[in-house]
């Protein structure tokens, strides 16, 4: 199935990660999306979002890395699960950082769909490098 991202598609996605109880607790909000490709980001907070020294836990560059490029997998018309998630930590910052995280389908199977991701801060610094496989459970119809 192919999705024509209209923008009552693209609304529906939104609101899919709007509603989800996850994506609420970390704040996390979409900014772009089209077929194979997103953009969400977070606005780091003290509160929420840091570890015991300040900096952005790695837990919430997981977590976004893997909302995205699920999200972004849904956007190709497939409902998936996480098999792997590959990240590579190169920086990291602290509370008041709009952190964004662009994500992209590289291969889309019969079964498996391989995924990259970059998390940059708010000045295009890279922050995290991923790469992250989903296991497809099902056609979505959104």
């Amino acid at each position: 199935m192919v999705l024509t991202m209209t923008d009552e598609v693209k609304e529906r996605i939104k609101h899919r990660v709007l509603d989800n109880a996850f994506c609420q607790a970390m704040q996390m909000e979409v900014v772009e999306i089209d077929r194979g490709k997103l953009v969400m980001r977070v606005k780091i907070s003290d509160k929420c979002h840091t570890n015991i020294y300040g900096y952005v836990h790695g837990g919430v560059f997981s977590g976004l890395a893997d909302t995205a490029c699920g999200v972004c997998c849904f956007t190709d018309g497939v409902k998936v699960i996480t098999l792997d998630m590959n990240l590579s930590y190169i920086k990291n910052v602290k509370a008041g950082t709009v952190v964004y995280c662009r994500a992209e389908i590289l291969q889309h199977g019969n079964k498996i769909m391989r995924t990259h991701c970059i998390i940059t801060d708010d000045k295009g610094n890279l922050l995290v490098d991923g790469a992250l496989s989903f296991y497809i459970i099902d056609k979505e119809d959104i």
